[in-house]
């Protein structure tokens, strides 16, 4: 066997893993690189023992050397499954390899069937790896490009250790039931070097984009109120630039006299008030609606596909719950309400700008008509 080359992998994996185990012992941050350490320790350790298989008797240390690896491959899933923010799963990661172990040794020392125990582990990886694919695709809420690739990776390795099954009769040690020879020992070496170090550099960055995307979440969310802010519907209308025949139909609201509330309250029972109009407004949209906080009481409905009528039909019943929700707030009698201005695009396409404008004016003929209500602009025509 090329001892040399078992030497030199087994420092190179060693290495990353002391690595990892430093940067995450750094950054507190970056604490769930310990998880990603284990896998490079593991299969430095089963490298290790595939140096000289002798220290152990008769054939353990070829065995526990591939119990090693097949922890490598669980910690691996773990590592995937605290990175989608789930339990580790320490049983099942334990558990499979110390099975797999007593499985082996009593198959190869008292049975004498190398290749069902060469052909068993090929399962576990597979398990392992289906696992942590597994887990990648049934994350849908974050939009992380690297995340397909990685599943990709991970597919790829399943259906290489799947192909080992039927192929353990024929390949030596490490990849199948023959006896050990230094071209398998390379390939497993290069093999496991690759998958390792794509997997682990895949989910350090899938990391940075998962810090890249709630960065520019919270750029576009408003503090006070979670909602979206003006910056996110600059950008959202950009966007609707691009289709300009669908229908759009706006809401402008904000608080009836909210100046009052202010002087009479305090500014913080003010932003109360605000965060009450949020969550009203949100409970009263749809799923398909966006809420945006423009100013400082002003809020803008965003309305897709919606005619002016359904959307008048959605501003009142936006007015009326806040009607009931801001007559009482935190014990104080206050009997806030708030004005609604709707206009709509109709059929034909219509600046933004103009759109916006229309609600507006709609909003102040609220107003000038006694607040606590909703206006519809009338019919737009598309500009010549």
């Amino acid at each position: 066997m090329n001892l040399p080359l078992q030497a030199y992998s087994t420092a190179l994996l060693a290495s990353i893993g002391v690595i990892l185990v430093t940067m995450g012992l750094a950054d507190r941050r970056r604490d769930w690189l310990l998880t990603c350490s284990l896998p490079f320790i593991m299969t430095g350790c089963a490298s290790a023992l595939r140096i000289d298989p002798a220290l152990l008797p008769g054939s353990w240390g070829l065995q526990f050397g591939a119990a090693f690896l097949l922890g490598a491959h669980a910690s691996g899933w773990q590592a995937v499954r605290r990175f989608q923010k789930r339990p580790g799963g320490t049983a099942w990661a334990i558990g499979l390899p110390l099975a797999w172990l007593v499985f082996s040794i009593g198959a190869v020392e008292s049975l004498e069937m190398p290749v069902g125990s060469a052909a068993a582990h090929a399962l576990v990886t597979a398990a392992f790896s289906g696992l942590s694919a597994w887990e990648l695709a049934g994350e849908r809420s974050e939009d992380l490009p690297s995340r397909a690739f990685l599943r990709g990776i991970f597919m790829i390795h399943v259906a290489m250790a799947a192909l080992q099954v039927p192929l353990s009769a024929f390949l030596p040690v490490p990849l199948g039931g023959l006896p050990i020879t230094n071209w398998a020992v390379l390939a497993f070496n290069i093999l496991a070097a690759i998958h390792l170090m794509l997997a682990t550099a895949l989910l350090i960055l899938l990391s940075r984009e998962r810090a890249v995307l709630h960065s520019q979440r919270l750029s576009m969310r408003d503090p006070l109120t979670d909602t979206f802010n003006r910056r996110a519907y600059d950008q959202d209308l950009q966007l609707l630039s691009e289709d300009p025949a669908q229908a759009l139909t706006l809401l402008v609201f904000d608080i009836d006299r909210f100046k009052s509330i202010n002087d009479r309250f305090g500014h913080a029972f003010g932003d109360k008030v605000i965060q009450l109009a949020a969550r009203v407004a949100a409970s009263a949209l749809r799923e398909t609606d966006s809420l945006y906080r423009v100013g400082g009481e002003e809020f803008v409905c965003l309305l897709r596909n919606t005619s002016g009528e359904a959307g008048l039909q959605i501003a009142e019943r936006l007015r009326s719950a806040f009607e009931f929700a801001g007559r009482r707030l935190d014990g104080v009698q206050m009997g806030a309400t708030l004005s609604v201005g709707v206009a709509s695009s109709g059929n034909g396409p219509v600046g933004f700008d103009r759109l916006f404008a229309e609600a507006d004016a709609a909003l102040y003929a609220a107003k000038n008509g006694g607040r606590n209500r909703a206006v519809l602009a009338g019919p737009l025509t598309r500009a010549a």
